[in-house]
This record gives structure tokens, C-alpha cells and sequence, in this order.
């Protein structure tokens, strides 16, 4: 039996990121919650985020959809204390509608790490796609930050293309691409990634 998700990405319906790919594949046998990647789009050093086209509507939804009331993020610990209780209460809210416990809690994102310990989650997973480092103005954004301590408590890491692997530590990254069989699409990729989620189960 699969594990269900609660996964953190880019908004759904905005422009389709590999998170959405490989939910869309992976959600058959899975209760899915997804939370919109909090507060992302209102960072301000973070222009690129702040605009980005929605997509053309899909068959497939996950089974409930987050627009989390968390406030702006922060390294401040009372501002982090609130996103954990806020993201924790609704996140758990939706869980319980679905009658769904012990998620695997999969992100491509670092601001999941307020969630983390909040939604009894048997495990956290990692999926590193973009090189955070790389964002213009990161030194004044506390996205870095969190990429480490997520990187820290992530049970598994897995990284979209070599390079990102190298960043992370060896024995607890997986780079899905070099999967032997793997062919390169969403499908071999999901396929590939349900294993690995199914491994922590």
C-alpha cells in the first residue's frame, strides 16, 4: 500500500514545475494534500516568483488544496513558531477530512520546514530541482537558510540533475535521472520516485 502525501510546491495552477509532473503520476493509489508554497511569491528579493502565468486547466487535482494563511517568512523565532502553527493546524485540518495519517511529506521547497514535526509525518522528502543558492538577492532571503535545515532533517533528498545532488549529502541523495531504466520522462521519473517513497513506507 502507498503511503499518501502532503506536498509543498509552487501554486497549483500556476506554471507547471516537475513537483506538479510527478504528483500528477504518482497520485493514483495516494490521498494527495497540496499546499501552495507558502509565502514564496511575496519575497521581496525574489522578483523572478512574484509573476507567473497560470496554466491552461488539467484533469487532475490533488484531493485537497491549500492556500495556507502563514505570514511573511523568517528567521525570527516567534515568526517561525507562528507559520508552524498556522501551517500545522491547516494543514492537519485537511488531513482530517481525508482521513489521512502518517503522510510522507514531499517538498520542492524549503519553506516546508515549518510543517516538518506538525503533521506526524512518517518521513520527509526532499525534491531538489532548483539551485536556491543561485537566486539573485539570496543573501538578504532566508530561503537558503531553510534549504539547509530542510536539507538536515529531510530523510531522503532527491535531486533532479547531478549537479544538484553534489550539494547535498551522498548517502541520502538520489538523482532520479541516473536511475537505471530511466528514460528521461515524468512517468519513468514518478515511477522511479514511488519507489523510493514506497522504500520509506
Amino acid at each position: 500500500m502507498h503511503s499518501d502525501l502532503v506536498v509543498f510546491g509552487e501554486n497549483w495552477g500556476w506554471r507547471r514545475t516537475g513537483t506538479h509532473h510527478l504528483v500528477r503520476h504518482l497520485s493514483a493509489g495516494r490521498k494527495v494534500v497540496w499546499v501552495n508554497s507558502p509565502v514564496l511569491r511575496s519575497c521581496t528579493t525574489c522578483p523572478h516568483i512574484l509573476a507567473l502565468p497560470q496554466c491552461a486547466e488539467e484533469e487532475y487535482r490533488p484531493d485537497r488544496i491549500l492556500a495556507p494563511l502563514a505570514r511573511h517568512f523568517s528567521t525570527d523565532a516567534t515568526t517561525r513558531s507562528d507559520n508552524q502553527q498556522l501551517l500545522g493546524h491547516q494543514i492537519r485540518a485537511a488531513m482530517a477530512v481525508l482521513e489521512l495519517r502518517r503522510p510522507i511529506l514531499l517538498t520542492s521547497v524549503p519553506t516546508a520546514i515549518d510543517a516538518i514535526g506538525e503533521i506526524d509525518e512518517h518521513a520527509v522528502v526532499y525534491y531538489c530541482d532548483t539551485d536556491f543558492t543561485r537566486i539573485p538577492g539570496v543573501g538578504l532571503c532566508p530561503l537558503a537558510a531553510m534549504e539547509d535545515e530542510l536539507t538536515v532533517r529531510a530523510d531522503l533528498i532527491i535531486a533532479a540533475t547531478p549537479e544538484l545532488a553534489r550539494r547535498f549529502p551522498c548517502h541520502r541523495t538520489v538523482v532520479i535521472d541516473q536511475d537505471e531504466g530511466a528514460d528521461g520522462s515524468w512517468i519513468a521519473r514518478a515511477a522511479t520516485v514511488g519507489r523510493l517513497l514506497d522504500r520509506l513506507a
